[in-house]
């Protein structure tokens, strides 16, 4: 489980979206486990989730995102 505290939303897509550099993650990919309702580029957000990697990708597997 990671917990990714005060990232800026630099993406969003249908169903994911990517922050800023995090722990060495540059563009982390975050896939929610719920729509993000009112979310713009430039939000501030918390993630938590789980690491994953797929097709040579790491990524935020089925996080939380919550605006601060």
């Amino acid at each position: 489980m990671v917990g990714l505290t005060g990232k800026i939303v630099t993406a969003i897509f249908a169903d994911c979206l990517y922050s800023e550099e995090s722990d060495r993650h540059s563009g982390m990919k975050v896939v929610p486990v719920e729509t993000f309702g009112s979310l713009a580029v430039g939000s501030l957000v918390d993630v938590g989730g789980f690491m994953q990697t797929a097709a040579g990708e790491r990524y935020v597997g089925g996080a939380t995102v919550a605006v601060r």
